[in-house]
């Protein structure tokens, strides 16, 4: 079941032994089932810019920044992008990267713009 609250306030420490953060939360409790100290899976929704997450082996660096390639129409495509914050081996990224668009991660070092690329399976790569 999925229930609506508002957080109300949010512990300034992570535990480390159980990696979690504590939160008070406010929500309809009508029906009395819920009880101080539970625990709950939450799915936050903030408000802010959305941003790309590509793997860091997709990141090549460039005289001038940080770019990607990706695939448009099976020819390799530069994008120049920014990082705007690193998640263990991921990286956000602002740029004209699009929900869908084919992100090259193997080979990357050797491509160049308008090359040829060729797309392999799972089964097909090393």
């Amino acid at each position: 079941a999925e229930y609506q609250a508002r957080l109300v306030d949010v512990d300034s420490r992570i535990n480390t032994q159980t990696r979690t953060i504590g939160v008070r939360a406010l929500l309809n409790n009508t029906d009395d089932q819920f009880r101080p100290g539970m625990s709950f899976r939450v799915n936050l929704m903030i408000e802010g810019d959305s941003y790309a997450v590509v793997p860091e082996a997709a990141l090549m660096w460039g005289a001038e920044g940080a770019y990607v390639w990706l695939n448009r129409d099976g020819r390799a495509f530069r994008v120049d992008v920014q990082i705007k914050q690193r998640l263990q081996g991921r990286i956000l990224v602002a740029g004209e990267i699009q929900l869908g668009d084919e992100l090259v991660v193997e080979g990357v070092q050797q491509l160049r713009q308008g090359q040829n690329i060729e797309v392999l399976s799972a089964e097909q790569t090393p």
